[in-house]
């Protein structure tokens, strides 16, 4: 039985291994030819500028999104696969840093303010799953906040166990018969064209791959607040 459980672990991880770079190269196939679709596109607009009526501007415009939509999409689910495959990092990571470089990522409009509310813990853990955890959740706040005074909170606090990190906005809300599916991928809640469905997916991942916890707690038109509860045990931390 134990010969048997490790030719199973072995072809699982071998096959993990597979699906990792086979998500890669996929990734580049399909990256290249949409690059060169917008290239194109933008070259036909530029030329032909004054020729085309309002009606063959707005065609135009909509498969630009597309494409950019398409492109957002091939993105999240590269980062999805890695969040599985990829091999786990531990460093002494001071995540003031990590959050202040998502933050630095993001197109935050002039009309959202985004703020650290308190000086966040150092914790020895994988860097890059710690990146992606903070840029989705504050792109999502940032991204579905529709108030003309934007606001996007992050905070902390710490119990004897676990580090608890809270992202608040004040934006559309999340209506509740929504709440039990937005975790799940290619699962959007918003009207917005430009959402993949692929953040919050990557989120659950990485909050389940530290054995952690994530919640919410929103009302429509009010805003939303991401709870994410990690063990200190998961990692060692230091002051």
């Amino acid at each position: 039985m134990e010969k048997e459980k490790e030719k199973l672990l072995y072809k699982l991880a071998k096959q993990n291994e597979y699906l990792n770079e086979y998500a890669h190269v996929v990734s580049h196939d399909l990256k290249s030819p949409l690059r060169s679709i917008h290239s194109l596109l933008s070259w036909i607009q530029e030329d032909n500028d004054k020729e085309f009526n309002v009606q063959t501007q707005e065609y135009l415009k909509q498969i630009g999104e597309k494409v950019e939509k398409m492109d957002s999409l091939i993105h999240g689910i590269l980062m999805y696969s890695k969040v599985e495959s990829q091999k786990r990092n531990f460093e002494n990571v001071d995540l003031n840093e990590i959050v202040q470089n998502a933050i630095d990522t993001i197109h935050i409009p002039e009309n959202i303010t985004v703020s650290i509310k308190n000086t966040l813990p150092k914790m020895e853990i994988d860097s890059f799953i710690m990146y992606q955890l903070f840029q989705n959740l504050i792109s999502n706040a940032v991204n579905y906040n529709d108030k003309q005074d934007g606001i996007v909170e992050i905070d902390s606090t710490e119990s004897q166990k676990h580090y608890t990190f809270s992202v608040k906005d004040n934006g559309i809300g999340i209506d509740i018969k929504y709440q039990t599916k937005i975790f799940e991928i290619f699962e959007s809640y918003s009207k917005n064209t430009q959402s993949t469905g692929i953040g919050l997916a990557i989120v659950k991942k990485i909050v389940d791959k530290c054995e952690g916890e994530i919640w919410l707690e929103s009302e429509v038109g009010v805003g939303t607040t991401f709870y994410v509860e990690l063990p200190k045990q998961y990692g060692r931390t230091k002051y």
